[in-house]
Formats: structure tokens, sequence, C-alpha cells
């Protein structure tokens, strides 16, 4: 599943998926970790491993809607965020759409009580 973003004269596709997810840990998980703690895998990789976290979701989400992709990260992927800052909010709200929120014991409580009903 990808979503599309509407940017001023383009448009774009962005999906985060587990994909994305084990791409970014290969790239910026410490050697031996296996626990896909993604927010907090994102908290300690700063502002250049947030964008390129973006970045990847641009990419898949091309990928998965069967449309060129022809930005390199660096510069090409910079130069369109200066052309167009709002699109990095897009993309941060396609993230967090994408990511369960909450603790994995709220969920898990939060099951069992509707299995229970």
């Amino acid at each position: 599943m990808y979503k599309e973003l509407k940017i001023p004269g383009r448009t774009l596709y962005v999906s985060f998926n587990l994909r994305v997810v084990l791409q970014f840990q290969k790239e910026f998980a410490k050697e031996g970790s296996s626990n896909i703690d993604i927010e907090k895998l994102i908290s300690e990789v700063g502002l250049e491993g947030q964008m390129k976290l973006f970045y990847l979701g641009l990419k898949e989400g091309h990928r998965k809607a069967k449309k060129d992709f022809d930005m390199e990260f660096d510069p090409d992927f910079f130069d369109f965020l200066d052309d167009y800052p709002e699109a990095i909010e897009q993309i941060a709200s396609a993230f967090n759409d994408s990511v369960p929120q909450g603790d994995g014991e709220q969920k898990k409580r939060q099951t069992r009580a509707r299995k229970s009903q």
C-alpha cells in the first residue's frame, strides 16, 4: 500500500512498510542489534537518519506505484526538500499513519479486552 502526496506540479508516492524498516535498520542499527524498535532507532540516528527514512519511503512508494523515481538521496532529495519544504510534513504524516501508535502492552490489553466481550 502507498499514499499519494500532492506537491505543486508533482505527485509523489510514499510507503513505509516492513521492507523500508528493514532497509533503514540495516543501514543505521548498531552491529548485532536484532530488535526493531523503530521509534528508538529514529531518535538515535538524528536528522540525517530521519531524512534517509523519508527518502526510503518515497523510493518504496514509487516502486509500489510502478512509477519512476529519479532522485538520489544526496543532492536530489535535499534539493527537493529545499524547493518544497511542505513535503517534509506530508512525508512525516504518512510515516506516522503507517506506524502503530502506543506501546505493545497497551495493544495486547486492548486486544484481550475485545476478545473477552
